[in-house]
């Protein structure tokens, strides 16, 4: 679901993920990724394709957003707070082959033949955002993790599971240049200075 409200200074770009819904600040463009027609048309004819959940930029940003909303069900998601199990998609391990396979999809519609295609070039437009993003722009990667792990993962709590998620996305994802990692809960979204807030729908 795509909406827009209107703010002070310009337009607010809001996106509804599951059940909670996402507010960008002015002067982002933001794309719906794992939704978009190129995505699921053309991309997802690989096997095993992925995407994260949103991209949202701007002149300076560079952003990548997945949501792993586990409220309520941390039990059956607890496997997956682990970090450094290759043999399983634990949080970190899937989260960074998002991202490797969200930039792959970039790339790919970028040198799509059919250039007259608005999805293509909406996606591809990005690709020039990337190539400038190694000079002076921030790539940033984002893991909204909800769900109060440290109930059911008695050796640890919020704050280090979620920091040994974090610390492991951002080995994986060293390859890329000047690549920002957090996972955040809601409430730390929303008491941080990033472009976006979420709440529940």
């Amino acid at each position: 679901m795509h909406c827009m409200t209107e703010k002070s200074g310009g337009a607010m770009i809001e996106i509804n993920e599951g059940a909670l819904n996402f507010k960008f600040n002015d002067g982002y463009s933001v794309i719906k990724f794992d939704d978009s027609p190129y995505y699921r048309k053309k991309f997802n004819k690989l096997p095993h394709s992925k995407g994260v959940d949103f991209i949202a930029y701007n002149a300076d940003d560079f952003i990548l957003i997945e949501v792993k909303d586990c409220l309520s069900f941390e039990i059956d998601n607890k496997w997956r707070t682990s970090t450094g199990d290759e043999d399983h998609e634990t949080f970190d391990i899937e989260v960074a082959h998002k991202v490797a396979s969200t930039f792959s999809c970039i790339v790919g519609a970028n040198t799509y033949y059919d250039r007259t295609s608005e999805n293509a070039e909406e996606i591809a437009l990005l690709l020039d955002y990337v190539k400038a993003s190694s000079i002076d722009k921030t790539i940033r990667v984002y893991l909204v993790l909800e769900g109060d792990f440290e109930k059911v993962v008695h050796s640890r709590n919020n704050k280090m599971i979620k920091k040994s998620i974090k610390d492991r996305m951002k080995t994986y994802l060293s390859w890329i240049h000047c690549c920002k990692v957090e996972v955040y809960s809601i409430e730390e979204i929303n008491h941080s200075a990033i472009p976006f807030s979420v709440e529940r729908c």
